[in-house]
């Protein structure tokens, strides 16, 4: 009796797209909840009269804009430079998964408003991940996305500097 034969994989709907089309879909579809997740926080920073929801609305603003701002590619090398050193996780497919749950979190306190933005910003990091999982050469022209998850090398910029005692604080 032949063995059977190895299961196929079975197409999806994304198949009849080229890797080209499926990156610009998840890079508008990204930049559109990002602009909405800051609709989101001004509409409750308005609408919220205490100072905690102005805090929580400027936080979720500034990482949605940072987001946008790395999803564009209108950083400045420099800047983006130091982003990669510092905060590294947000260029990889895992750690930008975790931030973006972590910002849909936060949307979870905006009210109805903001719980849809959330249900809806957690929807579309998940069919990012099965985009990925299902399409790897997605990955390789997605530019600020790296497919390894290697941290970058330190290159010494942030050492600490050595001690001095005559220096103030040094003594603390």
């Amino acid at each position: 009796e032949p063995p059977p034969a190895p299961a196929e994989q079975s197409p999806t709907m994304l198949d009849q797209f080229d890797d080209t089309q499926i990156l610009n879909a998840i890079r508008y579809g990204n930049l559109v909840m990002y602009i909405l997740v800051i609709i989101c926080s001004i509409v409750f920073m308005i609408t919220a009269n205490w100072y905690l929801a102005i805090l929580d609305g400027c936080f979720t603003m500034a990482f949605a804009l940072l987001l946008i701002g790395i999803e564009a590619g209108v950083l400045p090398p420099p800047f983006l430079a130091k982003l990669k050193n510092d905060m590294g996780f947000l260029f990889r497919p895992l750690g930008r998964l975790i931030f973006v749950i972590f910002l849909a979190f936060m949307l979870f306190g905006f009210w109805t408003f903001g719980i849809v933005v959330a249900i809806l910003l957690i929807a579309q990091a998940v069919f990012n991940v099965y985009v990925i999982k299902t399409h790897p050469g997605v990955l390789e022209g997605y530019g600020e996305l790296d497919a390894g998850e290697t941290p970058p090398a330190d290159d010494g910029t942030y050492a600490a500097a050595p001690y001095e005692p005559g220096q103030p604080g040094a003594d603390l």
